[in-house]
């Protein structure tokens, strides 16, 4: 078009305007692109961990000790010995006898400990054990190495084995095993140091069933005593 309207086929007239463009004389080269990259790496991107073992978790700060229940003598070890066989061991005896089985020397033998700790020994560390939560907790059911596998909040996958669910009409109690030799006077400390653990059983148990737990205790098989969590 040439003016300031112009006709369409339908005969519809329309406003127009036209201009002619030129290149400037002048051409500036624009500047070399320099892309700008966000810092990926591993220091300044948190991510937390897929897959958590309870027993690798830290102290829960706000725990507490409940109360200390004394169950016997220390047990006599003969000789030196590795700590972790022996809690192996023992927990292998408490395990057989919930089930109603008499393979405590065989147990020993299978571990090295037979000359560690003698069968007596062993079965009284279990017995002991047993007759208090009988005694105090009245369980309808037990169940020993227990697993428990499940999702928390945050998307992390908590796998383990509880040593020993008593399952009873209030709820249901936790009791882990150690075998330290370490002198009364550390339970509390210890104990304390496995809270973090016991809370993350407890959360699976709870989620998995709906229902309580309402006690959690650490048992100390070699000196002879059980330690109850507070959890917060």
């Amino acid at each position: 078009p040439e003016g300031d309207t112009f006709s369409l086929p339908d005969g519809t007239v329309i406003p127009c305007r036209q201009r002619e463009l030129h290149a400037s004389e002048s051409h500036t080269a624009p500047a070399q692109y320099q892309p700008q990259w966000l810092s990926t790496t591993a220091s300044s991107i948190a991510r937390l961990p897929l897959r958590l073992s309870p027993s690798a978790l830290l102290q829960d700060e706000n725990a507490r000790v409940s109360e200390v229940i004394e169950l016997g003598d220390r047990l006599e070890i003969t000789g030196e010995y590795d700590p972790g066989e022996l809690g192996s061991a023992l927990h292998a005896v408490i395990a057989a006898a919930i089930s109603g089985q008499q393979a405590t020397a065989r147990i020993l033998r299978d571990h090295g400990m037979e000359k560690t700790l003698s069968t007596e020994m062993a079965d009284a560390c279990a017995s002991r054990l047993l007759n208090t939560i009988e005694q105090r907790f009245h369980p309808v059911a037990m169940h020993a190495e227990y697993p428990v596998y499940y999702t928390n909040a945050h998307g992390q996958l908590i796998s383990g084995w509880i040593d020993l669910l008593l399952q009873t009409s209030d709820g249901f109690v936790l009791i882990d095993h150690k075998a330290s030799p370490r002198s009364r006077s550390d339970w509390e400390e210890i104990a304390l140091g496995y809270s973090g653990q016991l809370q993350a059983y407890a959360q699976g148990i709870v989620s998995a069933t709906g229902r309580p737990v309402v006690s959690q205790w650490i048992h100390f098989g070699v000196t002879g005593g059980l330690v109850g969590i507070d959890l917060a």
